[in-house]
Parts: structure tokens; C-alpha cells; sequence
């Protein structure tokens, strides 16, 4: 039996809304929460799902009137190229707070919009992406589809990094595909039994509310060859996505770190130009996330 190692492992999973329609903005929030993150010690910081660029919740991209056609003429502006300028602002901050960077991001290539996940390293280098292979229901209106050929795993010091979207989990295949991907550029090299994990979990509800928790898990990672630490950055986190994350972390021996962002309404553009049928401040499904 190979031993535990001694090192500890800090994430921070931060679950926190884009500023809708201002990416500039959002990646100057993202500073804040990695620089906060960075102070608390973590070497792995994970953003929700469509944190650069925005999850279009709400939105009717159908509407061909007028007013449909300038917000997603709004939200294609509002999403980054991949390579581009946002991207090495990115990894500019990976390199300042010397983590790795995990986040959600909309892609744009030409007319398509993609939802993505950007990867970074410690030293500032942009190590790739993987795009949403299958968007969920409306999110086809909105998003492109990926393929194959970004399902990217990533040997870190911690372990092998990688990262399946919201519910493009419920395609079991995917999901074997990971646990079973050798990491890139270093095949055979590195294994991470007995990695121990403290996840600094923060929880943002408001600017200046924020509620942090230690949580050291002490669980031993059997030796396999694919994903070790599974970042599913998701819009939803209802009962069937807690358990379906559960049933992730045991099926595939692997941490699981989601987080989703928490949205107010006032997070959103005002009526009549975003119109929301719920009435509570929050428009999030609710608050919780998977560790």
C-alpha cells in the first residue's frame, strides 16, 4: 500500500455572479476573489460556470423582435476570443496569485458562442480548454456544440486536473472518458495517492457577506490514470445535481469541486430589456455547492 503524503491541498471554490454585459467588470471581480483566495493560502481557485461572459438566465434568445436581437447582439460582445486579450489578463492573475485558475467562460469564435472552461497555471500560462460538448435544453439557442477534441486533463502537483460542464454529466461515456484519460504531455509520470484536500469554501451572497469554511478531507485517491480533481461548474444545484455529483466523486475515485454562481436579480440588466418571472431577489436555484 503506497502511503498517504503529508501536504495539504487548499481550494477555494468561489461562487459569485458575472457583471452581466460588462466583462471588464467580472474579470475585476474575479481579481478581488483570487486575490482573497491567494491570502487565504489556496493553490486551486474554480469559478462557476459562464462567470466570464455570463449565464444567460432568463433570456429568450428566440425573440426575433428588435430588443431580442440587440441582447444577443449584447451578449455575443460580452463573450472573449480564446487565445485573446481577457484570456492573458487571465493568466496574467494565475501568475500574480500563483494558483491554478479554473473558470467558466463564453467563448466567441466568429458568430458561435461556446461555453467553456479555461485552465491556467501557477506560472502564467494558458494550458488549454474544454468546451460544453452537449448545452442543456434552451442553453441550444443559445451555444454551440463542442467535441472530443477539448476534453483536456492536466497533471498539476496536486493532481490531474479536469473539468466536465453542468449536465453534460449525465452522458455516462463522458464521464468514463475522464476518469480513464491519461494527462497530457506527461503519460505514466505522476500519481497522487493519499492526497489530502482543505477546501476553502466560500459562499457569496452579497459584496461583503462572505462565509468561509475549512473542510479537510482525509480520504485516500487510489491510484488511477485519469481525473483526480473533477471542477463541474454548473448553473444548477437542485437535489438531482447534488447526488449526481456524489455519485461522480465515488464512481470516479475523485474530488469533485462545483461551484454555481449566486445571482441577484439586480445582477441582471432591469425590465423591460431582461424580464424574470420570479419575483425573490435571488434567481439562483439555490446556494448550495459540491465539495
Amino acid at each position: 500500500m503506497v502511503s498517504a503524503m503529508s501536504s495539504i491541498v487548499r481550494a477555494t471554490v468561489v461562487q459569485a455572479s458575472s457583471v452581466f454585459y460588462d466583462t471588464p467588470a467580472t474579470l475585476d471581480k474575479a481579481e478581488r476573489f483570487l486575490k482573497e483566495a491567494a491570502e487565504l493560502g489556496s493553490q486551486l481557485v474554480v469559478f462557476p460556470e459562464a462567470f466570464i461572459g455570463g449565464y444567460p438566465r432568463g433570456y429568450n434568445f428566440a425573440d426575433q423582435s428588435t430588443r431580442g436581437k440587440e441582447s444577443f447582439r449584447k451578449y455575443h460582445a460580452s463573450a472573449i476570443n480564446v487565445p485573446g486579450p481577457e484570456v492573458d489578463r487571465l493568466a496574467a492573475m494565475a501568475a500574480k496569485y500563483k494558483v491554478y485558475l479554473v473558470t467558466g467562460a463564453i467563448e466567441r469564435e466568429r458568430y458561435t458562442l461556446y461555453c467553456s472552461v479555461l485552465f491556467f497555471d501557477p506560472e502564467g500560462n494558458y494550458l488549454g480548454k474544454h468546451r460544453k460538448i452537449m448545452p442543456t435544453f434552451s442553453e441550444r439557442l443559445v451555444w454551440g456544440f463542442g467535441d472530443c477534441s477539448t476534453t483536456p486533463v492536466y497533471d498539476t502537483p496536486y493532481g490531474k486536473l479536469g473539468s466536465v460542464i453542468c449536465w453534460e454529466n449525465r452522458m455516462p461515456l463522458l464521464r468514463t472518458s475522464m476518469y480513464a484519460k491519461d494527462v497530457l504531455s506527461t503519460v505514466g509520470k505522476s500519481f497522487h495517492p493519499g492526497r489530502q484536500i482543505a477546501v476553502v469554501f466560500s459562499k457569496h451572497h452579497c459584496e461583503g457577506n462572505i462565509c468561509l469554511k475549512e473542510i479537510v478531507s482525509n480520504t485516500r485517491l487510489d491510484l488511477h490514470t485519469g481525473i483526480e480533481i473533477y471542477c463541474a461548474p454548473t448553473a444548477d444545484s437542485g437535489d438531482k445535481w447534488l447526488s449526481t455529483m456524489t455519485h461522480v466523486a465515488m464512481e470516479g475515485g475523485c474530488y469533485v469541486l462545483s461551484p454555481i454562481q449566486i445571482c441577484r436579480r439586480e445582477d441582471y440588466p432591469s425590465p423591460p430589456e431582461h424580464l424574470y418571472s420570479r419575483s425573490e431577489d435571488f434567481v439562483t436555484p439555490d446556494f448550495d455547492s459540491i465539495i
